[in-house]
């Protein structure tokens, strides 16, 4: 989009006439000659237009610059200083009045939070009405961002419950629905994976397959443990294994061995133990 585009583009946005947009800066016709591609503003001229028409000067001079680049800029700070404050709802007024379109998964995820945080008060406020709306924009908010929102939702089922039922909310709660969320957003599988707990009911696979390998080795089945980790070694062809959990795996098949007194196979697996030091350091 050109320059006279651009301004054409924002002063009709704007509901200006060209009369109106020229003030007692510019003529009419100058404005007319610019928008038609005929003349070039001068920087004085540029940066009067620019606010004028409320944008930036680089988002008139700069072809590529689209108006949702523009707004973005120009208004995220703003929202995500609204936030931080804790005004939640004039956030949402001022992305909703300056930002709509924009998309972003960062203005998303702030969004929903904003949703979550106002829900959260006006439940607390005994205004259920206006927290349900805001529950139903956090869902729209967290369809829209790629990041992470597992902690929202197990919040969101929790102040779901409070607007669904205040005085027993206990029964409006989903407790399956928000164990399995909660568990995802505060990494609990992991907390218990580095706990050795191996009664806990793990969804990952090769953590399930580790933690039955190490309530082996406490029962001294030292051959079936062997067998249940190099069957979780192998998710390392499937790239769904971190280093350090690989790392540990080879650690336990070196002790496995060892106590079987195959020193061969326990060398072996020390040596792949101490191969992966190097990833560490990286």
């Amino acid at each position: 989009m050109t320059v006279g585009e651009k301004i054409r583009e924002r002063r009709l946005a704007c509901s200006l006439t060209q009369t109106e947009l020229a003030g007692d800066q510019m003529t009419r016709n100058m404005i007319s000659e610019i928008e038609s591609g005929k003349a070039m503003p001068s920087l004085k001229a540029a940066q009067y237009l620019a606010s004028k028409l409320g944008v930036s000067i680089d988002y008139l001079l700069t072809p590529a610059r689209s108006i949702e680049e523009e707004n973005l800029a120009l208004w995220f700070p703003k929202v995500e200083e609204l936030i931080l404050a804790g005004k939640y709802e004039e956030a949402i007024l001022v992305a909703r009045e300056k930002l709509t379109g924009v998309k972003s998964d960062t203005l998303a995820y702030l969004l929903a939070s904003a949703h979550l945080y106002a829900a959260e008060a006006c439940a607390a406020g005994g205004s259920v009405h206006t927290a349900e709306t805001h529950l139903a924009e956090l869902e729209t908010c967290m369809k829209e961002t790629r990041f992470d929102v597992s902690h929202l939702q197990a919040r969101a089922i929790l102040v779901r419950a409070l607007v669904s039922d205040p005085i027993t909310p206990k029964y409006a709660l989903n407790e399956d629905d928000y164990r399995t969320v909660s568990d995802a957003a505060t990494e609990e599988e992991l907390y218990h994976y580095i706990r050795d707990d191996w009664e806990y009911p793990y969804r990952t696979e090769v953590y399930a397959k580790h933690m039955e390998a190490k309530r082996r080795m406490k029962e001294y089945r030292f051959q079936e443990a062997i067998s249940t980790l190099e069957s979780a070694a192998d998710a390392r062809d499937s790239g769904k294994i971190s280093v350090l959990l690989l790392y540990r795996i080879y650690a336990d098949l070196e002790t496995c061995y060892r106590e079987r007194k195959d020193y061969e196979n326990a060398y072996r697996f020390a040596a792949k133990r101490n191969a992966l030091l190097s990833s560490f350091r990286n």
